[in-house]
């Protein structure tokens, strides 16, 4: 997003998956978005977040088309808030909070039990202390692996079944896992749309964290969720659904009732320095911080990532704090 005197704002929305995706969303940001966004004045982003929502609402209902126009919809918040922040001449985090954090711990995403020996490098060399690994494959390979990776010198071990379990499923599976030394969460055992009901029942019946949030779409639907407190670990991505303002406006309602925020993330690099700046007043729990290949996140990177002792480190440049060159 470029202003009338050239300064820049980067954002990103959720197009990782499936392959097709990032073609279908950039025919929605140059056919619907950028119509309603060219010479659009406005002096604060949630201004312009609730213009484009309220604009774009009858065209959601009447496409069932939520989750796309939502990714843009993000994607357009995070410029927003890059070039706004820019503008004032502040790190996004200085104009979020007054006494925000500039380290930001870490823990290593993207794995499984096929990759892990390759990534394994990437999380010593920057001294990544906590780990998430996908399970929700076979179940003996899966505790066998974690039985390996419990004993390796990593604080704390979480696990991301993806939604793959049923609710039965999910109670066997995980009381399992509580065996498992250093588990901190379980993300997603079962799907995302599952009831209130659902998820308060996978609590009463395990002893181990739950966290989710990612999937869960609609301001309304993700209160209604956090109001009967169904996860420990609330897991916003501001690439999915609205951006910053809408992660603000679901914390100022909720937050009381939210025990801890990590925010979900596995994307191209904009996304990630948003996030980290998102919860440094609010948050001390590690972020997500995908260690695996990938091209276009690694380019950017390459000039914008500074990470010591497993925290990512944030600048005090304006805005997000990142230059993109490709």
């Amino acid at each position: 997003m470029t202003e009338q005197n050239g300064v820049e704002g980067y954002g990103e929305g959720f197009c990782n998956w499936p392959n097709f995706s990032a073609d279908y969303r950039d025919k929605y940001i140059n056919d619907l978005f950028k119509p309603l966004i060219q010479n659009f004045e406005f002096s604060n982003p949630e201004h312009l977040y609730f213009y484009l929502n309220n604009q774009t609402e009858k065209i959601k209902i009447q496409s069932g088309d939520f989750g796309a126009i939502n990714h843009c919809l993000a994607a357009i918040d995070l410029a927003a808030w890059d070039l706004f922040s820019k503008l004032k001449k502040k790190p996004l985090r200085n104009i979020l909070y007054k006494k925000p954090n500039s380290e930001i711990p870490l823990y290593a995403s993207g794995l499984t039990k096929e990759n892990f020996n390759k990534f394994y490098p990437n999380i010593k060399k920057f001294k990544i202390n906590h780990i998430k690994i996908k399970v929700g494959f076979k179940e003996e390979e899966d505790l066998n692996f974690l039985k390996i990776i419990s004993k390796l010198d990593f604080k704390t071990i979480m696990v991301d079944a993806n939604q793959a379990w049923s609710e039965i499923e999910a109670i066997k599976r995980i009381r399992k896992l509580e065996k498992i030394n250093k588990l901190y969460w379980v993300e997603e055992p079962i799907m995302a749309n599952c009831n209130v009901k659902s998820w308060l029942k996978l609590k009463r019946k395990i002893s181990s964290c739950i966290a989710a949030g990612e999937n869960h779409y609609g301001e309304t639907n993700i209160i209604n969720y956090l109001n009967k407190k169904c996860f420990d670990f609330y897991q916003p991505d501001v690439t999915k659904y609205g951006g910053i303002t809408s992660f603000i406006n679901i914390y100022k309602k909720n937050k009381k009732k939210i025990k801890y925020i990590t925010p979900h993330y596995l994307g191209s690099g904009p996304g990630l320095f948003a996030s980290a700046h998102l919860v440094s007043g609010i948050s001390n729990v590690p972020l997500e911080f995908d260690v695996t290949e990938n091209r276009i996140r690694d380019t950017i990177f390459k000039k914008n990532l500074k990470i010591k002792n497993g925290n990512l480190i944030l600048n005090n440049k304006p805005g997000i704090g990142i230059k993109l060159k490709f």
